[in-house]
């Protein structure tokens, strides 16, 4: 995975190693959750809502990163709409890059 961050004109590609990211979340009848934790990043997270009864949908990105001075880096958007998907379907990527 990786993440593209532009904040005050500045850009930061983040790259999330699998093999050293560990991963929690929780799920509710409406909305679910998936947090991801590793050693430059406090958390990741995707909330996924549903939609129409039917389908589910990315709801919101929240992210709360280490800087390399020390300091906490965070940012969410909490008003998205992507990855529409009718409930019980999963995302799969096609191939690696």
């Amino acid at each position: 995975l990786q993440l593209n961050i532009t904040h005050e004109k500045v850009a930061s590609i983040i790259n999330i190693n699998p093999n050293t990211t560990d991963f929690t979340g929780n799920c509710h009848p409406q909305s679910a959750l998936l947090r991801l934790n590793s050693s430059n990043i406090k958390f990741l997270d995707f909330v996924f809502a549903v939609k129409n009864e039917n389908r589910f949908y990315l709801k919101e990105v929240n992210i709360s990163m280490y800087l390399v001075n020390g300091s906490v880096f965070s940012i969410a958007n909490n008003n998205l709409s992507y990855w529409d998907a009718p409930l019980g379907s999963s995302y799969m990527c096609n191939k690696e890059q």
